[in-house]
């Protein structure tokens, strides 16, 4: 069994040949607040996941709508392609926050 290594996005640099570069015949990491190379991600990598952004988003004072966030899995979601996702979560939260989310994940998302 081989290991995958997933790389974080956006990468940066050299007009997108970076990019190239580390994601050929590898993973990413897509997080849902930088989706700009999503399209070069499924035409170019084996294996995708998929982030929530809570941190980053955590850190600048934004707010996730968690419905949206799903609603961009769903457009994904059936590409075999992408392995799994993060499910969301409250950064500062508690236990009692992030079980809420947990039962929030729609069923039909549950296989991945």
């Amino acid at each position: 069994m081989s290991v995958i290594h997933y790389h974080g996005g956006p990468v940066v640099g050299a007009k997108g040949a970076a990019a190239d570069i580390v994601y050929r015949n590898g993973g990413a990491f897509i997080s849902y607040l930088y989706t700009d190379q999503i399209s070069k991600c499924f035409d170019i990598c084996d294996s995708i996941a998929f982030d929530n952004g809570a941190f980053s988003a955590w850190k600048s004072g934004k707010v996730i709508n968690w419905d949206n966030f799903y609603k961009w899995i769903g457009k994904y979601y059936d590409n075999p392609k992408l392995k799994f996702f993060i499910i969301p979560d409250v950064v500062d939260g508690g236990e009692e926050d992030n079980d809420r989310l947990i039962t929030e994940v729609p069923e039909e998302f549950k296989s991945k």
